[in-house]
């Protein structure tokens, strides 16, 4: 899976690690990489894959599950999202052109991606930016939890696998 990479359109910010108040409502970052991929389409009914057997009820449970969870966080959230930028997401990192985000003004500061417009709430991203190039930018990302980076990489894995099933 190390090899996959997705571009995608998303909101972007940073954020300090220092702020006592979050500006967003915190969610388990596993609940909410479930919550996004829950609110991807359903894939064709032609490119069903053994590898991930899913009932019909199994899969409307979870988007009422989904559901459920993005109305206990309208009230809470603050709606206004940064302007989207494309992104290259893989399993160890993120780059974007320099021309769409700035770097954080602080070595600690955080990445914030919404990875789908109707989630209320950004994904926390830890890591390290990198400066390499000056057109391209990169955050090198840092997991401590392993559920989330297994998580994050299976995200990114079932996306990839979708925009090569809405490519045939």
């Amino acid at each position: 899976m190390s090899g996959v990479q997705v571009h995608r359109h998303c909101a972007a910010a940073w954020a300090s690690t220092r702020q006592d108040e979050p500006d967003h409502p915190v969610l388990d970052p596993v609940g909410l990489l479930q919550l996004i991929d829950a609110l991807e389409p359903a894939r064709p009914a032609s490119h069903e894959s053994e590898h991930e057997p899913d009932s019909d009820l199994a899969r409307v449970e979870r988007k009422l599950d989904t559901l459920l969870q993005l109305v206990s966080l309208l009230g809470a959230a603050d709606s206004r999202q940064p302007t989207r930028v494309p992104l290259q997401l893989s399993p160890a990192d993120i780059q974007w052109s320099a021309a769409d985000l700035a770097g954080p003004r602080r070595d600690d500061d955080q990445l914030l991606i919404w990875l789908n417009p109707l989630s209320p709430v950004p994904l926390r991203l830890s890591g390290r930016y990198v400066n390499e190039d000056p057109e391209i930018r990169r955050f090198q990302l840092s997991f401590n939890d392993s559920d989330f980076e297994s998580a994050w990489a299976r995200l990114l894995f079932r996306w990839h696998r979708r925009e090569i099933a809405r490519s045939r």
